[in-house]
């Protein structure tokens, strides 16, 4: 049996990490920071509403649905940045045969040039 051509993962590239606090010599928060530790190549996936809504809950509140490579680096408590525009994973919804992992993606802000946030 021949084997199935795989989808190339190309419209662009995610990055995922954490948010971080900034703090003054004072303790006062200054800001808050997004520290990248991974990134994984992406497509966008348009939204099944049927479907979708089964993993979700509420479409009203998913921005985007992209499709990435499956791994286990990433987790939903990571933020995701596309383009310097900050998401929060609402929800991973794995493939069967694992090779992919479907995200849905909440806007929470804009990163600035210092990868700094600024919340809408």
């Amino acid at each position: 049996m021949a084997n199935k051509m795989e989808d190339l993962l190309l419209d662009g590239r995610l990055f995922f990490g954490e948010i971080k606090t900034e703090r003054d010599a004072h303790r006062k928060v200054t800001g808050k920071r997004f520290v990248r530790t991974g990134n994984l190549f992406f497509n966008y996936v348009s939204i099944n509403q049927r479907f979708d809504e089964y993993h979700v809950g509420h479409l009203s509140e998913v921005s985007l649905k992209v499709k990435v490579y499956f791994t286990k680096d990433i987790h939903k408590s990571h933020k995701v940045e596309i383009e310097n525009v900050m998401y929060e994973i609402l929800t991973m919804d794995p493939d069967i045969d694992r090779k992919y992992i479907y995200l849905f993606l909440k806007k929470v802000g804009e990163l600035d040039a210092n990868d700094h946030i600024e919340s809408n």
